[in-house]
């Protein structure tokens, strides 16, 4: 396995942990797609499993471990602030940022660690060989257990059942297809980490 330069994968951190700040600001949170609520994250999270696999495919699943425990420290630091903001605010939106920062930790937490379990295995299945493939199954994955976590944390006591499965169902499908958009960006990332070792 060829490792990269422990800059590249500090870089790699510091990108997916600003992707995940970035999402879960507050003020930045819901937006409205064909008439379903969904967040910004929507359409970035699935850049933090290229990411993350980069570093995986580098470094091994254990560096890429230890970077999503980091990463979620820093957002539980986000949700101690807007706790704190909202509780002297007293005001709705806060209170609404509160859950999405909530569902989004536990919904982050849980399916980076299966998206870098799978990429491992597949990665290593496939003889580190279509990295594109690991890739995006594995993401694919991933991102069902993501949605289902945060719409349940976010969406809950909010919505109907049956419209939270359908917002579900329409940002998974929106995850899908920004992963598969992103997915050139992981080899251009990877091109010039391998350009600047050699």
């Amino acid at each position: 396995m060829g490792k990269i330069e422990p800059k590249f994968s500090l870089l790699i951190a510091i990108l997916s942990a600003v992707v995940v700040t970035a999402c879960n600001l507050p003020g930045s949170a819901l937006v409205s797609v064909f008439g379903n609520i969904m967040t910004v994250g929507t359409f970035l999270f699935p850049l933090t499993f290229i990411l993350f696999d980069l570093n995986t495919y580098f470094h091994g699943p254990d560096s890429t471990r230890k970077m999503i425990r980091y990463i979620v420290y820093s957002q539980i630091f986000l949700f101690l602030i807007t706790w704190s903001i909202g509780h002297i605010a007293n005001t709705d939106v806060y209170s609404m940022a509160l859950r999405v920062i909530t569902g989004s930790i536990v919904a982050f937490f849980v399916s980076s660690l299966i998206d870098t379990c799978l990429f491992s295995k597949m990665n290593t299945h496939l003889n580190r060989k279509k990295l594109w493939l690991s890739v995006n199954l594995s993401s694919v994955f991933s991102q069902l257990f993501d949605t289902a976590i945060f719409s349940a944390i976010v969406f809950t006591t909010i919505l109907p059942t049956d419209q939270i499965i359908k917002s579900g169902m329409i940002i998974l499908l929106i995850k899908i297809v920004s992963g598969l958009v992103l997915t050139p960006s992981l080899y251009v990332i990877k091109s010039m980490i391998e350009k600047t070792k050699n």
